[in-house]
């Protein structure tokens, strides 16, 4: 479901809640609830959790959601402030899990009007997905050319396909199987995906969504960013 506004309406300047379905390849955008509006990052994440999933759900499962969340500061030109806070229920500890990124993924997220992404239920097995996200809405694209390669080729061939301005985070080998021991890679200001949120096993959920990356380009305001398994 997309807005006639698109993601992001600068004429208000607003900030919203970006849902996305991977079992239907859909979305919605949100206003930001009134409780929200004073979270972000981890404290966000929290609450969205512990408002929005069964907490006995499978943390593997298609109750499970991973949420985008960037600080209250992103965008605002503080140093070391433009970070991006990736949570889940963990599947290494079943409890509420917050992951820290550097790089540029949290920036263009907040420069797009995005105060929370979040992806919910499951693409199909053996569809993987690189999902766009842009100032005028959400794209599924194929992700087959890069399923199973490393985070390095995978991030080369998203530049030359997108260019070189472009926030990528996204998953290799280790991600694609689940396992809870890798990380999500966010690309750094040189377009190198050597920031890495991995704590409590975030990795392990964006690799069961079936998606491959996430990436947002950045032209003057964010043009878009992409998410990627």
């Amino acid at each position: 479901m997309a807005s006639e506004t698109g993601v992001y309406n600068r004429k208000t300047n607003s900030s919203m809640v970006l849902r996305i379905n991977m079992q239907k390849q859909d979305w919605i955008q949100e206003s930001v609830p009134a409780e929200w509006e004073r979270l972000g990052g981890r404290g966000l994440i929290a609450k969205i959790l512990l408002d929005g999933i069964p907490p006995t759900c499978d943390p593997l499962g298609v109750h499970n959601l991973l949420i985008f969340a960037p600080g209250l500061l992103v965008g605002h030109k503080l140093s070391s402030c433009d970070r991006i806070s990736i949570g889940c229920k963990s599947p290494l500890t079943g409890g509420v899990k917050e992951a820290n990124a550097g790089g540029t993924t949290g920036l263009c997220l907040a420069l797009l009007g995005i105060k929370a992404l979040i992806l919910e239920e499951q693409s199909p097995q053996g569809n993987w997905w690189l999902l766009r996200i842009h100032k005028n809405g959400v794209d599924f694209d194929d992700a087959s050319p890069v399923v199973g390669k490393g985070v390095y080729e995978t991030a080369k061939f998203i530049q030359e396909k997108y260019g070189s301005k472009v926030a990528v985070s996204l998953i290799g080998p280790g991600g694609e199987m689940c396992l809870r021991a890798a990380g999500i890679q966010n690309l750094d200001q040189d377009g190198v995906p050597s920031r890495i949120a991995a704590r409590g096993g975030v990795v392990a959920v964006m690799g069961c969504k079936v998606l491959k990356r996430s990436s947002s380009i950045q032209k003057g305001v964010a043009d878009h960013i992409l998410l990627i398994p």
